[in-house]
Parts: C-alpha cells; structure tokens; sequence
C-alpha cells in the first residue's frame, strides 16, 4: 500500500501544474530512466552482460526511486535531483562504458540521455558545471577507449549490435517521451498565462466602468455645491466673511472636479475611448 501511495504522489508531482517545471520533468525524467534501466537489466540478465554492469543496473533500479521518494517527503527535491546526476555522471555511465563493451556497446547513447537528463533538470551554475564534467568525462573514456583498450571488457560482434539496438531503443523512447511532455507543458503554460491575460483585462476594464461611473456620480454633487456657492458669491448683502469662506469652496470644489475629471479622462484613454 506504501508504494502504491507514494506512486500516486509521484504522479501527483507529475500533474501539480502549480510545481516548477524543472521538479516536473525531474521526476517524469526519472521514472523514465529507472524504467529504462530495469529494461536494460532484463537485457543485460538475458544476454549475459558483465556482472558489474549488472549489479550497477540493479542499484539504479533500487535506490533512484528511494532517492526520489524521500527527497520528495522532505520537500527537497533539489538534493534528489544533484544526487541523481551525480550517480548517473560517475557511476552509471562509467560502468556502462568500461564493462559494456565501450565503443562497441550501447554505453555511448547513453552520454546522449545523461546531456538530455542534464539540461532539462539543471540550472544555473550545476548545470555548467555538470555538463562540463560530462564532457571531459567523454573525452577520457575516448582516450582510455583508444590508448588503453584492455581496460575495456569487449563486446563480440553479436553482443555489440544486441546492446547498441536495445540502448538506441530505450534512449531514443525517452527522449521521445520527454518531447511529448515538454510540448504538453508549454501549452499548459501557454493556456495558463492566456487566461490569466484575458483576466486581467477584464479587471482593468471592469476597474475603467468603476472610474467612469464613480466620475460621473462625484461630478454631479460638486457642480451642485459649486452652483449653489455661486448663488452665495452673488448675494450683494452678504457678509465678507462668507463672502471668503465660499470663495475657499469654489476654489477647492473646482480643484476637486479637475482631479475627478482627469480620473475619467484617464479610465477614457485605458479603455481606447479617448487620445
């Protein structure tokens, strides 16, 4: 019942559309490889492969998921995901290469899933970093591969084109997978950020209807005040101190109607109304 419940939260890491996308394709990622791990160990137990490799692809197959697991129950994706690339770049992918044949084995296809699983769930200065090593990596194993093969165990001819067929096979569907995915996200995003686009600007026209209609109403009690004051400035018997107390009225009434009338010119030009 665990592992059922943690696979649903797995997959439920998969869906959350409100997760960073790199968490993501992480664990999609990850899933994908152990698969195609424990379908390389299915082959490698098949035909016989090395031991080693096979131990290795065992412990892939075991302790990735753990990994995955726990540093998801602890919310701390980010560890998960360096120590994975850690394992893939100095353990998985060496083993691969010296005990599955070298350049006569699948190992190298999978380099080409190790830069993918690199680039997609990486950032920054890790990234960098990783990708560089990657390289360098490749370039010793070529060089070893070349100057020193005997510490390469080799591969017949029958056993090459079995291991490089089943690796083109597995790499080649992850990647087609992750493809798939990566397209599927960008369009959630894409139909997210629309909605919320669309959304904002009804608020702003809504906000805009707000300004126009409060304008208006403000406006017409001013010009009341500012016509009934005016009646008062008229008065030819009226005293000089309300003479001065309604000039400060209509002096702040007209400064009060300019700013409500500069809001509603305002709400006219966001609305396309008015230049």
């Amino acid at each position: 019942m665990r592992i059922i419940r943690g696979l649903k939260n797995v997959l439920g890491v998969i869906k959350d559309t409100d997760r960073k996308i790199s968490d993501r394709i992480f664990v999609l990622l990850t899933l994908l490889a152990v698969a195609a791990g424990a379908a390389a160990l299915i082959g490698d137990l098949i035909t016989k492969e090395n031991i080693y490799e096979i131990i290795v692809l065992i412990g892939t197959v075991l302790f990735i998921p753990v990994i995955t697991f726990i540093c998801l129950h602890k919310n701390r994706i980010d560890i998960a995901i360096r120590l994975v690339v850690l394992g893939i770049v100095f353990i998985i992918l060496p083993t691969i290469f010296f005990f599955g044949g070298g350049l006569m084995g699948g190992g190298v296809l999978w380099f080409i899933f190790a830069f993918l699983y690199i680039g997609l769930v990486l950032s920054g200065r890790w990234r960098s970093v990783m990708i560089t090593l990657l390289c360098l990596l490749a370039f010793l194993f070529y060089q070893v591969g070349y100057y020193h093969p005997e510490y390469v165990v080799n591969h017949t001819r029958k056993m090459f084109y079995l291991d490089s067929f089943l690796s083109l096979i597995l790499v080649g569907g992850v990647c087609f997978v992750m493809v798939l995915f990566q397209n599927r996200i960008y369009q959630e995003e894409n139909a997210r950020a629309k909605k919320e686009t669309e959304r904002a600007e009804e608020l702003n026209r809504s906000q805009n209807r707000f300004f126009s209609s409060m304008s208006h109403e403000i406006r017409t009690p001013i010009n009341s005040i500012l016509g009934l004051n005016e009646l008062i400035l008229r008065e030819p018997d009226a005293s000089d101190e309300i003479t001065k107390d309604a000039a400060g009225i209509q002096g702040a009434g007209k400064m009060l109607l300019a700013l409500i009338n500069d809001i509603l010119d305002f709400s006219k030009i966001e609305a396309g109304s008015m230049d």
